[in-house]
C-alpha cells in the first residue's frame, strides 16, 4: 500500500509540474459511464498510474476519484497563466520537498472523500492562492477541512450574500446558509456575517480571483444593540 501511495504521488506531482496539461475536455461534466470510453481521459499518466495500481480494472470508485484527480489537475493549470507562472510554480515545489509532500498528500486525501468535483476545482484555486502567497498553510488547511465538510451548493450561495456585504439573517436565510454556520465561516454575534476565512473561500477558492482584496467586516447598527458577552 505504501509504495502505492508513493507512485500515485509521484504521478501527481509530475502532473503538477509539467508545463503542458490537457485543458481541452470537460472531464467533470462527462458521465462515469462514458469516461472508460474516452481516449484522451484513459491516457492521461494519473489515469494510466490508478488502472495499474488497481491491477489493470478500473472500479466505479476508482473512475470518480481519477476524474476528480484530473479536474482539479486542469483547473490547477488554468490557474497557471504564463510561464512565468509554471516557473515559479516548480521553484516554489521543488525547493521543499517536505512541503511537496504535504500538498500531494493533501490532493489525494481530499479528492478521494469530496461529494463534486466542484470542490476540486476549489481545492485547487485554494493550492493556488497559498503558493501566491494569498493563504497561509494553516488557513489552506482549515479551508480544505471547511471545503470537505460543506454542501457545495452552500458556494453558490456565497454570490449572493457577497451582495449583502455577506450579512444575512439565518431566519430569512437560504437553508444553505446552515452549512457555512456549521463549518465555521461565520460570525454570530447579531447579525451573522461570513467571516475572513469564509471570504477568502469565496474570492480565491469559488471565484479564482487571486487579485481579489478582502472586504473588511464592518459593523452594522444591528451589532451596536446587541450587548457583548
Amino acid at each position: 500500500m505504501g509504495n502505492s501511495i508513493g507512485v500515485l504521488k509521484d504521478s501527481i506531482q509530475n502532473e503538477l509540474l509539467s508545463s503542458i496539461f490537457d485543458l481541452s475536455q470537460d472531464y467533470a461534466e462527462i458521465g462515469i459511464d462514458k469516461l472508460l470510453d474516452n481516449a484522451a481521459f484513459k491516457e492521461m499518466p494519473v489515469v494510466k498510474t490508478i488502472v495499474s495500481l488497481s491491477k489493470g480494472a478500473l472500479a466505479i470508485r476508482e473512475i470518480v476519484v481519477a476524474r476528480k484527480l484530473i479536474v482539479f489537475l486542469q483547473q490547477f493549470h488554468k490557474g497557471l497563466h504564463s510561464q512565468s507562472d509554471v516557473d515559479k510554480m516548480i521553484k516554489n515545489l521543488v525547493s521543499d520537498s517536505g512541503k511537496r509532500d504535504r500538498i500531494i498528500e493533501q490532493i489525494i486525501i481530499m479528492n478521494e472523500r469530496y461529494i463534486e468535483s466542484k470542490q476540486s476545482v476549489v481545492h485547487a484555486n485554494l493550492l493556488l492562492a497559498y503558493l501566491k502567497s494569498r493563504l497561509t498553510w494553516n488557513e489552506l488547511s482549515d479551508l480544505l477541512i471547511c471545503l470537505d465538510a460543506l454542501h457545495p451548493r452552500s458556494m453558490d450561495y456565497l454570490e449572493q450574500l457577497e451582495k449583502q456585504n455577506f450579512v444575512f439573517l439565518p431566519a430569512l436565510s437560504s437553508s444553505w446558509v446552515g452549512s457555512l454556520i456549521a463549518v465555521g465561516l461565520t460570525l454570530q454575534k447579531g447579525p451573522h456575517k461570513i467571516n475572513e476565512l469564509g471570504r477568502k473561500l469565496y474570492y480565491y477558492g469559488v471565484k479564482g480571483d487571486f487579485n481579489a482584496v478582502i472586504p473588511p467586516i464592518e459593523a452594522t447598527s444591528m451589532d451596536r444593540l446587541t450587548p457583548s458577552n
